[in-house]
């Protein structure tokens, strides 16, 4: 099975501020301070075909990180096509473009939800009228293109949260 390379574009790059051992990003304040749970980084796939709305979104995920010390780990796809040919259940998050050449954004929402169930999607587009098809496949949000850093921090941050509970969750099941 070949492994396809993320997009490479001359100012876009994988951020990754994790190292092996992370402080999680519970948010619980009951939990006991001196004794930090370590947490692998949030994993976001941005796929979208604009280069300079990829760059924008992941210094965007770099700059969340640094101000909520929520470790992320990030790579550009061009396409959906691309993230598919490269899925693997290892994403987190999608921060998925709907209109994009080839499978666009929604189709590759429907194929992801195929493979799986638990991955976060959120759309970035233009046009709100797409989020409401968005709530088909399982979006948690949408974000309106021109993107702002606020609203942005904000629905990362709900990403988050979700991913942490259902991280609880099946722990807890485990047990």
């Amino acid at each position: 099975n070949q492994r396809l390379k993320p997009h490479s574009h001359p100012k876009i790059r994988a951020y990754s501020n994790s190292s092996p051992k992370l402080v999680g990003f519970n948010t619980s304040a009951s939990q006991n301070a001196s004794a930090p749970e370590t947490r692998k980084a949030m994993r976001i796939a941005v796929i979208e075909d604009d280069p300079q709305q990829a760059l924008l979104l992941m210094e965007f995920i770099e700059q969340f990180s640094r101000e909520t010390s929520i470790p992320t780990r990030s790579i550009h796809f061009a396409c959906g096509d691309d993230f598919l040919a490269a899925f693997s259940p290892e994403w987190d998050l999608a921060l998925l473009d709907i209109e994009m050449p080839g499978t666009n954004g929604m189709q590759t929402a429907r194929r992801i939800r195929e493979r799986d169930e638990g991955m976060v999607i959120i759309f970035v587009t233009q046009i709100a009228q797409f989020a409401i098809e968005g709530y088909e496949v399982g979006a948690l949000d949408y974000i309106l293109k021109p993107v702002d850093y606020a609203p942005f921090a904000l629905k990362l941050r709900r990403a988050a949260r979700t991913l942490e509970a259902r991280e609880w969750r099946y722990t807890k099941s485990c047990i």
